[in-house]
């Protein structure tokens, strides 16, 4: 396997960000996690201002949904690409 630099990486990472597929998910993605709708934002009507640490569990909770669910694959890719034939 190559080595790939981090700045080769980091591109490659931004790149897939930007990609078609990707970028429509974002604004609706922000507006989650700053905790308001579309609705809300369209008409600019003011938010009621939220108790403090009241938006932490919407920050967490993609995180800890992903991670349990992405973890075992990438425990079985790094055990298939690291396996040493003899």
């Amino acid at each position: 396997m190559s080595d790939v630099s981090i700045a080769a990486a980091l591109f490659a990472g931004l790149l897939s960000f930007l990609s078609p597929c990707v970028l429509p998910l974002v604004p609706p993605y922000l507006v989650y996690l700053a905790g308001t709708s579309l609705e809300r934002l369209a008409d600019a009507e003011p938010e009621p201002a939220p108790e403090k640490g009241a938006g932490a569990g919407l920050r967490v909770a993609p995180g800890a949904g992903a991670g349990p669910a992405l973890n075992p694959l990438g425990r079985a890719g790094a055990a298939h690409y690291t396996r040493q034939d003899d």
